[in-house]
């Protein structure tokens, strides 16, 4: 969906908070989009701009319906230009909190989200500028290093993950074949929590939520020394820092 407006001088709250927004001149009963904070791209000129948009009333300030949307790495005056946003995806509901100081902390978490949301959807594309014939060429050489890893070699229980196609480097099956005697578990979310169950074979993983092998129940990992966890990342710096896939399940379970 694209919104086309103006913009209009707002309050100039979040100014104030180092989140400056522009506020779009478009009435409410002529936006056909549920209230809420959403990832978009805007259009200023000829010049692209990823962000976050609210839309509904301003409730935690008291104030009516809005249109407004921070521009990330943008510091331009754009009163009375105006501005194609085009609406990604649905972030949160529009809430009430407790004063202005919470109201900005959840939107500077917003804003940690979508960065990395949109650095995810760069980071895809870049993978898939690699060809279907380079990307086979990444196993051999992921697998020598796993191979030759002391950490690998002295662990007895395995926790690891069945890569997605496309999206990941497929080496877990050849793994699994080539020491058997490892116990390896997979995991599965259950109730909001993930949860590993042990995997004798590769083939005898299913498919489940968001179309992404998982165990069947059976037995479960239980916390031990020489366990060791492989992470999967959609990449990971030279620091070590890892940007995940969004659901934030490895961070908990770490």
């Amino acid at each position: 969906m694209k919104l086309k407006a103006k913009v209009i001088k707002g309050f100039q709250t979040g100014n104030a908070f180092g989140v400056p927004t522009a506020n779009l001149e478009i009435q409410e009963k002529n936006l056909d989009l549920k209230s809420g904070v959403y990832l978009v791209m805007a259009q200023v000129e000829s010049d692209f701009f990823n962000g976050i948009l609210h839309v509904g009333k301003r409730k935690t300030l008291g104030r009516d319906f809005s249109v407004e949307v921070h521009l990330f790495d943008f510091d331009k005056n754009i009163y009375d230009e105006e501005v194609e946003v085009e609406v990604l995806k649905f972030m949160r509901t529009t809430q009430k909190f407790e004063n202005v100081e919470f109201l900005f902390q959840q939107i500077n978490k917003d804003i940690v989200q979508a960065k990395k949301y949109f650095l995810r959807q760069k980071i895809y594309a870049q993978w898939d500028m690699f060809s279907s014939q380079e990307k086979k060429d990444f196993e051999p050489r992921a697998l020598e290093k796993i191979f030759q890893n002391e950490l690998f070699q002295s662990s007895l229980d395995v926790l690891i993950y069945a890569p997605q196609k496309n999206r990941e480097i497929d080496f877990v099956q050849k793994l699994m074949e080539t020491f058997p005697n490892k116990h390896y578990f997979f995991p599965k979310v259950v109730g909001g929590e993930m949860l590993f169950y042990r995997v004798k074979k590769f083939e005898d993983l299913k498919i489940g939520a968001f179309n992404i092998l998982e165990p069947e129940d059976g037995e479960r990992w239980q916390q031990k020394e020489k366990t060791l966890v492989f992470v999967p990342a959609v990449a990971v710096d030279k620091a070590g820092f890892r940007l995940g896939k969004g659901g934030g399940f490895y961070d908990q379970f770490l």
